[in-house]
C-alpha cells in the first residue's frame, strides 16, 4: 500500500487520518524496510504500540 498526498493539500493544523487496519499495514511496511533483522513478536508489540499510540491522539478510527 502506498499513500503519496501532496505537503499542500491539507491545512498546517490538519493532520491525516487512516483507517485502523490501512495504518496497521503503513506500519508493518515501514518496520519490516526500515529493521529488517526484527522478529515478528518485535514487529508486532511496536506496531501496536504505535496504533494505540495514534488512536489515541485521533490519527486512526475504526
Amino acid at each position: 500500500m502506498s499513500v503519496e498526498r501532496d505537503a499542500g493539500s491539507l491545512p498546517d493544523d490538519t493532520c491525516a487520518v487512516f483507517p485502523r487496519g490501512a495504518f496497521t499495514q503503513l506500519v508493518t511496511e515501514l518496520l519490516l524496510t526500515g529493521g529488517p533483522d526484527l522478529t515478528a513478536r518485535q514487529v508486532v508489540d511496536r506496531r501496536t504500540a504505535l496504533a494505540d499510540f495514534a488512536a489515541e491522539h485521533g490519527w486512526v478510527v475504526d
